[in-house]
């Protein structure tokens, strides 16, 4: 088996999970805008500045993929595994996932992405004092 470089299967890798992760924030957006929700605005708010950040990485992952000549393609789909093929220049691999580890690897990718999301919206009216003094959930 020809030894795949390290680097570029974390860059291929990153790039899959992360469009997962858009996809699935999208899912999520489309059920919140037609939800009959009353704070609505907040979920779909940080949603899109999840997405905004999301897709901005993608973009710069989808960059380096073509300048090192990196490209992966889906191969086949069963019950429990999804298989991918990774390409590096004249290198070939063949990776299977197994699902479950699909969706832990794009949750975690949504968590990272709850946590670059950084200041929470704060609606007119409350003062930054008011959220610094609300204890966190343990």
């Amino acid at each position: 088996m020809i030894n795949f470089p390290e680097e570029d299967e974390k860059i291929l890798k990153r790039n899959l999970f992360l469009s997962k992760a858009i996809k699935q924030i999208e899912e999520d957006k489309a059920c919140f805008e037609d939800a009959p929700l009353k704070i609505n605005d907040l979920y779909v708010d940080m949603l899109d500045r999840m997405l905004t950040a999301a897709k901005d990485e993608r973009r710069e992952l989808t960059k380096t993929m073509q300048d090192n000549n990196l490209k992966y393609v889906f191969r086949d789909e069963d019950r429990l595994y999804t298989g991918y093929e990774f390409f590096s220049n004249a290198k070939h691999k063949e990776v299977r996932y197994f699902n479950p580890m699909i969706l832990k690897h794009t949750k975690d990718v949504i968590g990272k992405l709850m946590q670059k999301d950084g200041e929470p919206h704060r609606p007119e009216g409350f003062s930054v004092y008011f959220y610094s003094t609300i204890a966190p959930v343990s």
